[in-house]
């Protein structure tokens, strides 16, 4: 384990954090007034945020959100959702 992340130094950082969203995603799924104060507090600043930006960085931005639909669209095709989770069924 340590000669995976000796040459990649911040990539435990990126793996906590993306734990930790799916943590969240997780514990806030079964419950209606989370999952509006998780919209309301992280998804409508981010559009704002991104709606701020100069037209350029916004279609380089939404263009990497597309990449990621995509990526996660041809996962479900080759991997179904069996059950509740945050991919779409087939």
């Amino acid at each position: 384990m340590k000669h995976f992340f000796l040459p990649y130094k911040k990539l435990h950082i990126w793996l906590l954090s993306a734990l930790g969203v799916l943590l969240v995603l997780r514990l806030c799924r079964g419950n209606r007034a989370w999952m509006n104060a998780l919209a309301e507090h992280v998804t409508i600043p981010l559009r704002r945020g991104l709606g701020e930006l100069p037209p350029r960085w916004r279609r380089v931005c939404c263009r990497g959100l597309c990449l990621l639909f995509a990526a996660d669209a041809a996962l479900s095709l080759l991997q179904p959702n069996s059950g509740a989770g945050i991919s779409f069924p087939v």
